[in-house]
């Protein structure tokens, strides 16, 4: 008797620690799966960013282009004008 008792005893005890592991488990998953979701945010967010940056950059290069265009064209027009003159 006193050996099935300690059997059931063990038996019970092996499964409580299998629950508990189960439970820390389970905890670490979902843990992980907000991980993850936040890092997709985290991601969708700085790509938005970046493509924005780039945007800001093509537009900020196009207008310093046409800058210098004006720049160049005004200078030769300055030059041309001087020529003329004694």
């Amino acid at each position: 008797m006193p050996n099935q008792r300690q059997r059931k005893i063990s038996q019970r005890r092996r499964l409580y620690f299998a629950e508990q592991r189960l439970n820390r488990l389970e905890r670490r998953q979902e843990m992980a799966q907000l991980d993850t979701e936040q890092t997709y945010d985290l991601l969708a967010q700085l790509e938005a960013k970046i493509n924005r940056l780039i945007e800001q950059h093509r537009a900020l290069a196009a207008e310093q282009k046409q800058a210098n265009t004006r720049s160049v064209w005004r200078s030769i027009l300055q030059i041309l004008k001087t020529k003329g003159e004694p």
